[in-house]
């Protein structure tokens, strides 16, 4: 009989897990940004030139809406991986668990951040900073800063931005992910003798960090029913 490998327990959790896994663990649907609430419905009749700018903005709530699918996936197979490594009593088949659902968590580090930078993408379109002007992190933060500051839903975003920034919880997993990304992998361990402690630490480290992307995301909602009123000829996509 061959001998099972890696690849061998790789899967993705069905249906009625995945209904339990959005209810118990995270509702990635919750990221959404809601379109009905952020474009005005108030009006009947709109001028071509608004049309246009309600077009605009809607595709692209749509382009971001969108790009949840990758957290959401991530997500699912995340608490799948957990609920597997818990549940398994087999030594062996228990260390691919681990390995699957380690694996699992780095995807989550770097999703998670990528939620973040496509949230400062939607903020590049709202000002119309250009991408080479604010590749830097450090200018980008410097301009955004400057715009938001100029109106008080602006430094309610900006105070919303700073709190989530310094959260310890984001800060660690930002430096995961920088860690995986930038330098040596240090999750892809067999020498993991303490997994059981270590993947419920993780476990619950991403479940927090979810809460407070949720947050993120409801300011960022409310910061965009402010600001659409205010945005002046919104360039297409």
């Amino acid at each position: 009989m061959e001998k099972p490998n890696y690849y061998d327990f790789i899967s993705f959790p069905n249906q009625e897990e995945r209904d339990k896994i959005r209810q118990e663990f995270f509702d990635f649907n919750s990221l959404r940004l809601c379109q009905e609430d952020i474009v005005s419905q108030e009006k009947k009749i709109y001028s071509f030139s608004e049309l246009a700018e309600r077009e605009t903005i809607s595709r692209k709530i749509i382009f971001f809406n969108n790009n949840i699918i990758y957290l959401d996936m991530s997500g699912l197979q995340f608490a799948h991986y957990y609920n597997l490594f818990v549940a398994e009593s087999d030594k062996q088949k228990k260390l691919y668990y681990d390995l699957l659902f380690k694996q699992a968590y780095r995807n989550m580090c770097i999703e998670i951040m990528t939620f973040e930078e496509k949230i400062k993408n939607f903020l590049r379109f709202v000002y119309h900073f250009g991408l080479q002007d604010t590749k830097s992190n450090r200018k980008f933060l410097k301009k955004l800063k400057k715009k938001l500051l100029q109106t008080e839903y602006g430094k309610i975003f900006w105070e919303a931005l700073d709190s989530y920034w310094n959260r310890s919880g984001i800060k660690k997993i930002k430096a995961n992910r920088n860690n995986e990304i930038h330098n040596s992998t240090n999750l892809l361990t067999l020498l993991d003798h303490e997994c059981d402690s270590n993947n419920k630490t993780y476990f619950e480290k991403i479940k927090s960090a979810l809460i407070t992307v949720l947050k993120l995301k409801n300011s960022f909602q409310v910061f965009l029913i402010k600001v659409y009123p205010d945005m002046k000829n919104i360039s297409m996509l």
